[in-house]
């Protein structure tokens, strides 16, 4: 088999490096308390709590942290005056966002975990979407990149926008945006209904991207000249009236990767009802512009449509002029439509290199396979696979890659990743499962062990 990407040992030790200096060399933790009094706050304690996020923001500088204590944040700023929906929360360079906490934790290894219940909203009145928060989230320019970990990001409408992209998140020409443990949803925009990078690396781990959608292309997110690394997260019921239900890929000339995610009932019109990824084009000096890079390893697409057009579940033409680079491994391709009857491209449409998949209907490629995967509850979301798999260790173990975004928090970017979209072990019989999740031996409701 001919291999198209190469080793990401040099991307894992830079987002290691990146992942932890902000934390290594902090200089002052803000804390956020909606409910604290605005007389005597500096943020410097719980008990003096700035009560705005804004204005933990007004005061951080490079390397500085800001924990945010459960409760509804609506940003206040506005970046262009007299236009309510303008305002938005801007992140500094180089300060990184924590949410989840309860207010009386002292290190950030005690936070409470209460992501869900910390929500950064784009819902400024009225219950209709018209004049929602552009963008809950902005990061232009941020130098030296920023983390955002702990939040439900919810509400933005980037329609009517001077850039009408990214309406939970919009990121331009910035070093990365690393999200952790973020649920996105409910966000609308002309492109990346939830998230849209320009020139900014972004990487998402342990994050959930529901029901957001866009009028153009990239229902969830958008991904332009960039890296995108996505691992252990999941993209459901995200739709795109243009290309790529869940996710677009547009002339990426570094790596993206989704490792370990689910990706079920997402919907384009066009191509693409999960994820598509544009071919490169000729330049008129006869140079060319490159298409997108994608690696999928591990991963589930699970009843995606792409309604009018093809590729149900991913597609990308490596037929082009200009081809995209995409390489498939250790994946499951399962009840995914497009609407074109004349080919058979509900599963997967356009790619070469797909290797140790279970693809309905069968694909050309090393140690592929049709047949029904087994999940344990695909109708209530839950994808792991039953004792009878046919995708039980039925994967290449050479195929599955390092723990590019340290889902385990050990800070070891290089081990082979540890664990699976559900947190079950990743490997427990010798040999790979077959899709995001390991065969799960117990009852439906969610007791037992992964094996």
């Amino acid at each position: 088999m001919k291999r198209i990407f190469q080793s990401v040992c040099s991307v894992a030790v830079a987002l290691a490096c990146l992942g932890t200096a902000s934390i290594a060399d902090a200089q002052t933790v803000y804390r956020v308390d909606q409910a604290a009094p605005v007389a005597g706050a500096d943020g410097l304690s719980w008990a003096t709590a700035f009560p705005a996020i804004e204005m933990a923001l007004a005061n951080a500088n490079v390397g500085d942290t800001i924990w945010v204590k459960t409760g509804v944040y609506i940003p206040r700023q506005q970046t262009v005056p007299g236009d309510p929906r303008s305002v938005t929360f801007d992140i500094p360079s180089g300060v990184d966002l924590y949410g989840g906490f309860d207010g009386t934790e002292l290190q950030l290894s005690d936070r409470a975990g209460l992501f869900s219940q910390t929500i950064l909203s784009g819902e400024l009145g009225t219950p209709l979407p018209a004049d929602n928060a552009y963008h809950v989230l902005t990061m232009v320019n941020n130098f030296f990149g920023s983390e955002i970990d702990g939040f439900v990001i919810a509400d933005g409408n980037a329609m009517g926008a001077a850039n009408p992209n990214g309406g939970a998140a919009r990121t331009f020409n910035s070093n990365f945006a690393w999200f952790r443990n973020v649920t996105f949803v409910r966000n609308m925009a002309e492109q990346g209904g939830a998230l849209y990078s320009q020139l900014t690396n972004i990487y998402t781990s342990r994050c959930t991207f529901r029901r957001n959608s866009s009028v153009d292309d990239g229902g969830a997110v958008y991904i332009r000249v960039a890296e995108h690394f996505s691992s252990n997260s999941r993209y459901h019921n995200n739709a795109s009236r243009g290309r790529g239900g869940a996710v677009f890929i547009r002339n990426s000339a570094s790596q993206c990767e989704m490792l370990n995610c689910v990706l079920d009932e997402n919907l384009s019109l066009a191509r693409g009802g999960g994820i598509f990824v544009a071919s490169g084009f000729l330049l008129g000096d006869g140079a060319s512009l490159p298409g997108g890079n994608l690696r999928v390893t591990n991963c589930t697409f699970n009843a995606n449509a792409a309604v009018f057009g093809e590729g149900g579940g991913l597609w990308a033409n490596e037929s082009a002029m200009v081809p995209p680079t995409i390489e498939i491994n250790n994946s499951i391709f399962w009840d995914n439509r497009d609407g074109n009857t004349m080919t058979n491209n509900d599963q997967i449409g356009g790619v070469n290199q797909v290797d140790f998949c279970d693809v309905q209907g069968g694909y050309a490629g090393t140690s592929n396979f049709s047949a029904n995967p087994a999940f344990v509850d695909a109708m209530n979301d839950n994808f792991r696979l039953q004792a009878i798999s046919p995708c039980r260790n039925a994967a290449s173990n050479s195929l599955l890659i390092q723990d590019i975004l340290d889902v385990d928090g050990d800070v070891d970017f290089l081990e082979q990743v540890p664990l699976d979209v559900y947190d079950g072990p990743r490997v427990r019989q010798g040999i790979v499962d077959v899709g995001a999740a390991e065969t799960f031996l117990g009852d439906a409701g969610g007791q037992g062990t992964n094996q």
